[in-house]
């Protein structure tokens, strides 16, 4: 018998909990199929909590919200 796949996760970054509720309802007005899993304090200064989300459209390697300043023109 196979051990089941684990989800894949997408993480980002927030102020606090509700960063992260806010963060979830930013992506699925992107139309993605993700959902929030857990806010976990990692106790860092300037955004203490990851965001860890599943679901279909889930990608580790996503780039969805950096900042315009490292962005070329």
């Amino acid at each position: 018998m196979q051990e089941p796949e684990e989800p894949i996760q997408e993480v980002h970054a927030a102020v606090n909990p509700e960063g992260c509720t806010a963060l979830e309802r930013r992506l699925k007005q992107m139309g993605l199929v993700i959902h929030l899993v857990e806010a976990v304090n990692t106790g860092t200064k300037d955004l203490p909590y990851d965001c860890i989300f599943e679901g279909e459209d889930a990608d580790p390697n996503a780039d969805r919200f950096s900042s315009l300043q490292y962005k070329d023109d």
